[in-house]
């Protein structure tokens, strides 16, 4: 199918194939047309990475699926107040180091609204620092093989997101790194039996109205800090937590109970 449109905000260009979308996004507005299976296109694997994204790309709903690349890990380059909403961006699988996103790293408003990112990588989500919400309503389901030096998946930050990490290596496992910040949002952990050392969720970031799930056996444990204001940690799961900063562990007796949130100064909602 033809590209239709014209690429500006009111008239994007319609897209219904990946080469399609990687060969428009760089010059206007894109709208995703349908669901896209990179595989389709790219059957022996590594594919163009989106760059650089200019002005907007509308999800619309749809689903890419099948990002996969073993030589440099960068997906997707964001520019100046460059927007990604709506989509899903499912199976990515890559085993290269580096950043999956290539970001601007001064204050520029690029944003990631209401998307959806599963799959695994070995480095990170990204790792430069702004003052903006740039992941909005975002949901982030991640295995991660990171275990490099720079220990954290993300160092960015997020807004009403829900973020489940799974580490898989020991060494270098974190989820955010110093300049993070991460407010009204759900943070789950896991990791496998074979990792033995220490989760951080992040030294120096801040963490705000989030609640902290963590699954980590008792050969792990989560190492949590916070200069932000109140968060919750379930202590329910493992008890070998080092908590400090402006965060509580709340016992599954408590959980839920808003009452008893409210009284230890958690706005539950």
């Amino acid at each position: 199918m033809a590209v239709t449109g014209t690429g500006t905000q009111d008239d994007p260009y319609v897209v219904t194939t990946y080469a399609e979308l990687v060969r428009k996004v760089g010059g206007g507005y894109v709208k995703i047309g349908n669901d896209i299976n990179i595989t389709d296109e790219y059957p022996d694997g590594d594919m163009p990475a989106l760059r650089p994204v200019n002005y907007g790309i509308d999800g619309n709903g749809k689903t890419i699926s099948n990002w996969y690349r073993t030589a440099g890990a960068l997906l997707i380059e964001m520019y100046d107040s460059a927007h990604i909403d709506n989509l899903t961006l499912k199976n990515i699988y890559v085993t290269s180091d580096g950043d999956i996103f290539g970001l601007p790293s001064n204050n520029a408003a690029w944003r990631f609204n209401n998307c959806k990112f599963s799959g695994y990588v070995s480095g990170r989500l990204y790792s430069g620092s702004n003052s903006y919400n740039h992941f909005k309503n975002c949901s982030f389901n991640i295995k991660s093989g990171n275990s490099g030096s720079s220990y954290y998946i993300m160092n960015s930050n997020c807004l009403n997101c829900y973020i489940h990490v799974h580490f898989t290596k020991n060494g270098g496992n974190g989820l955010f790194g110093n300049n993070a910040k991460v407010e009204n949002s759900y943070i789950e952990v896991t990791a496998d039996d074979s990792v033995k050392n220490t989760v951080n969720l992040g030294q120096f970031g801040s963490v705000t109205n989030c609640v902290i799930d963590s699954y980590l056996t008792t050969s792990q444990s989560l190492e949590s800090y916070s200069s932000a204001d109140f968060s919750i940690i379930n202590s329910t799961h493992a008890p070998n937590y080092t908590v400090s900063g402006k965060l509580a562990l709340v016992d599954d007796e408590h959980w839920l109970n808003t009452e008893y949130l409210a009284s230890i100064g958690f706005n539950a909602g």
